[in-house]
């Protein structure tokens, strides 16, 4: 006798992962040589990417938030620069940034999930984010510079596992800084 169920309930209506991936929609790989998101449904376009292998700006937008849910790997740069409505930036899965990693000018930015993020092969610049109370990266362990300069309310900054820096770790003119966590 074989077990099937009598109801619904033991079948999952969807299949979204516990930070919003919609697994049966997943792309593994967009060859993107370079992408300008400037609207929601620019987002759209990329969502379900889990590797991208070009550069993704995202710059002088009215987004008020960036969630890449699936995204767990840029090959080149990352730019989130001069939005002023963008108050959320969530990248749940994200483990590797190649070049570049920007994040800056973003006078509401107050939530920042970046939780996953391992290696930039390059620069992670926080810059100027002046509402941004909290910088935490858990598990990133290898960058070659780390730069956290001019975000006003920012308060505590954590990266536990930070094991190789290259260049640089500037923290500069964080006025509301007190807790600063880093190997």
């Amino acid at each position: 006798e074989t077990d099937v169920p009598d109801d619904e309930t033991d079948v999952p209506d969807d299949e979204t992962d516990e930070n919003g991936c919609e697994t049966p929609d997943i792309i593994d790989e967009c060859d993107i040589d370079y992408i300008e998101i400037v609207t929601q449904e620019d987002i759209a376009s990329i969502v379900n990417c889990r590797v991208i292998t070009g550069d993704i700006y995202i710059e002088e937008t009215d987004l008020e938030e960036i969630v890449l849910p699936c995204l767990e790997e840029v090959r080149e740069r990352i730019e989130i620069w001069d939005n002023p409505e963008l108050k959320k930036v969530s990248m749940p899965k994200l483990k590797e940034a190649g070049e570049i990693f920007l994040i800056g000018l973003n006078p509401q930015l107050s939530s920042l999930n970046l939780n996953r993020l391992e290696l930039v092969w390059e620069n992670l610049g926080i810059v100027k984010n002046n509402s941004l109370k909290k910088i935490s990266l858990p598990n990133l362990k290898n960058a070659d510079g780390l730069y956290i300069e001019m975000n006003d309310s920012l308060e505590s900054a954590e990266a536990p596992l930070l094991e190789i820096l290259g260049d640089d770790l500037i923290v500069f003119k964080n006025n509301s800084l007190k807790s600063f966590s880093f190997p």
